[in-house]
């Protein structure tokens, strides 16, 4: 869906491939309209902060930081989070700096990784406490996602 200067819609699969685009189902096209419109307007006045990352480490980091950075903002501010950036991670302590040598000639290696760590008790309770914080959860089947989600919530 591209909004042309004068508010037309046009729609292009050709377009799906250039991010600054998105690609919708003609029969939402009315319905995410004003949504993309609110989303550019928000990009545009600086109201929303979209973090890159390329570690757990760094997102979570980034995520902590930035709390800190909007509690004065209290009820204000509004932290919409990725869906599960990964459930497992190799510690910074355990990373290889350099390319990982075939010791031995061995022809296989074995990865031992760590659950990320829990966090968003942490940023609801600690970090971020008056914020209103949206998280997903996807879990491996669809039936379960408002009984994990409510879970979820509920022990934070």
């Amino acid at each position: 869906m591209i909004e042309g200067p004068n508010g037309s819609v046009e729609g292009n699969p050709l377009f799906a491939m250039n991010f600054s685009c998105w690609l919708v189902d003609p029969q939402y096209t009315s319905s995410m309209l004003p949504l993309l419109r609110k989303y550019k307007d928000a990009n545009k006045n600086n109201l929303l902060l979209l973090l890159d990352f390329v570690t757990v480490n760094d997102y979570l980091f980034q995520l902590r930081l930035l709390a800190h950075c909007l509690q004065p903002a209290g009820g204000a501010a509004l932290f919409y989070l990725a869906a599960a950036v990964s459930d497992f991670h190799i510690p910074q302590s355990r990373m290889s700096e350099h390319k990982i040598q075939s010791l031995g000639g061995g022809n296989t290696l074995t990865i031992v990784m760590d659950p990320v760590p829990k966090f968003l008790h942490h940023l609801v309770q600690k970090w971020a406490p008056y914020a209103t914080i949206i998280s997903f959860k996807v879990p491996p089947f669809l039936q379960d996602v408002s009984d994990s989600s409510w879970r979820l919530i509920l022990k934070s």
